[in-house]
């Protein structure tokens, strides 16, 4: 995840071809109409997800609130935000620790009776007393 591709942005002839692909609308779907100023070159994957090959160049423009939603997600979740997405792989991909090695036990060394009495067993002969 350390290797990803560094941001670039929209040539002015790119921007022009993704904005009359889009309609000048945002591509999330919600129809609002982009102006300029109003808009962000979104990349999709995030580019902190995208491999060392892939291209830092943006997918498409979103409206501003609709950017700032998809990478925080909701007023009330992250889930499936790329803030989200990110946290999760860096968690996949962080070593895992190990646990201290817990003393092992040597056993019970016989039994208790129905009376409640303990009844030892002998090591060397493996009878019980």
């Amino acid at each position: 995840m350390t290797d990803h591709p560094k941001r670039e942005s929209f040539t002015k002839k790119e921007l022009l071809t993704q904005w009359l692909v889009q309609e000048g609308r945002c591509y999330c779907g919600c129809n609002t109409k982009l102006e300029p100023g109003n808009y962000i070159e979104e990349h999709d994957p995030p580019l902190r997800l995208r491999g060392p090959k892939q291209s830092g160049k943006p997918d498409y423009l979103l409206y501003r609130p609709c950017a700032k939603t998809k990478t925080n997600g909701t007023e009330g979740t992250t889930y499936n935000s790329d803030r989200n997405k990110i946290a999760r792989q860096k968690h996949r991909e962080k070593p895992k620790e190990k646990k201290p090695s817990t003393m092992k036990s040597r056993g019970f060394q016989g039994h208790r009776n129905f009376k409640g009495e303990l009844i030892l067993k002998d090591k060397a002969e493996g009878r019980e007393e």
